[in-house]
């Protein structure tokens, strides 16, 4: 049987670095890999109540979600994590809301533990079960907050369970790696998985598999080092501990595409960046989402929230330039839809799904005396090229 060591400060390849959704600034920087035709056919200047798929869903905390999926049967599903001490993670869902009246969508949620950040999770529909791809083993920082996830886990989602980090049904892994954070495409059999490190790098990386392939890996076990709160319940804890967790070894199997671009080279020079918000693959297309909202921008309202899209290719070449979400900077237009008088929007997450493109975000100030924050998802044509 093999065994493979995979320790929490390991530096991986220098290309690839922490994916941690922080401002990255502006500054000049080079172009990126682009294809020559690599102009937007996004429709992400044009906008109106129609661009509105769900506004104002209100989840189990005040806080943004940090992504979310979309189900067969019309409804969304909300990845969020706590505040202060981040060792909780809630996957729930709802119905999508058309009304400005706020909604819950808490009927049905599940808490799963000492997991990670959560910026991109995913959906699995197996029949009538569904189940949560997510990254796990994650570390605690000085700040409580959970980062560094050393596998992909998959679990089944049930309503009112609470389920830890070494409880799952099963785990993924993609070599020595971190930071971990996957998307499925099931139409077209994919798994996607974002990974990063400790390094220094300055490209976000990704590895792609047939979904069927990967389930079907050859198990392993794997000896991974992660902060030890799931043991001692003590969340806050930085302390190390060591674990044996016995995984499907993707680098068993061939991969489809290693998909790797700059993370602030791949628009103009002089460009300014925001902070990475997820990821969706769909066929031969990676959507890249980034953003901020004007408060956390600022520390008030003197300016617009900002949002973008960048399109690329499965070998990392832009295929449709990065394009603003105009509809989140207009705080006249959220004003009137019930959404934000201030038009305080932080990019959330993006899925593609048949011929549209569904981009979220948390929201706040539905008044302007309401602080609480509510959740929205706008929907476009998908970008055709």
């Amino acid at each position: 049987m093999k065994k493979i060591i995979l320790w929490a400060l390991v530096v991986i390849a220098a290309s690839c670095g922490d994916p941690k959704d922080e401002p990255s600034g502006g500054g000049q920087v080079p172009d990126g890999p682009q294809t020559p035709d690599k102009t937007s056919t996004a429709g992400f200047d044009k906008y109106t109540e129609a661009n509105i798929y769900s506004r104002n869903v209100k989840l189990k905390i005040s806080l943004p979600m940090q992504g979310f999926s979309l189900d067969s049967d019309g409804s969304i599903w909300y990845t969020q994590t706590d505040g202060t001490i981040k060792q909780n993670m809630y996957i729930s869902k709802g119905k999508p809301n058309k009304g400005t009246d706020p909604v819950n969508a808490t009927s049905e949620l599940m808490t799963l533990t000492y997991c990670g950040h959560g910026t991109n999770t995913a959906i699995e529909e197996v029949g009538n079960d569904r189940y949560v791809w997510v990254g796990c083993f994650g570390s605690a920082n000085s700040s409580g907050q959970y980062w560094t996830e050393k596998l992909i886990g998959r679990v089944k989602f049930e309503h009112g369970k609470t389920k830890a980090t070494d409880d799952f049904d099963e785990y993924y892994y993609i070599g020595n790696q971190t930071d971990m954070h996957p998307s499925i495409d099931a139409e077209h059999d994919l798994l996607t998985i974002n990974y990063g490190g400790q390094g220094t790098g300055n490209e976000r990386c990704f590895v792609v598999y047939k979904l069927s392939e990967a389930k079907n890996a050859p198990k392993t076990e794997v000896e991974i080092s992660c902060t030890n709160g799931f043991r001692t319940g003590n969340a806050a804890s930085t302390d190390q501990t060591s674990v044996i967790v016995r995984a499907r070894d993707l680098t068993a199997i061939s991969p489809v595409a290693k998909p790797k671009f700059s993370k602030q080279g791949y628009a103009a020079s002089g460009s300014t960046y925001y902070s990475w918000q997820g990821f969706d693959v769909n066929g031969d297309r990676l959507y890249y989402t980034e953003g901020n909202d004007n408060y956390g921008l600022t520390g008030g309202f003197g300016t617009s929230s900002y949002a973008y899209v960048t399109v690329f290719d499965m070998d990392g070449k832009v295929v449709e330039e990065r394009t603003q979400i105009k509809a989140i900077a207009d705080s006249d237009w959220t004003t009137k839809m019930g959404m934000s008088v201030f038009g305080t929007f932080e990019s959330e997450g993006v899925k593609v799904k048949g011929d549209k493109i569904y981009l979220g975000f948390g929201g706040r100030y539905i008044t302007d005396s309401n602080t609480t924050y509510y959740q929205d998802i706008l929907v476009y044509d998908k970008p055709s090229k």
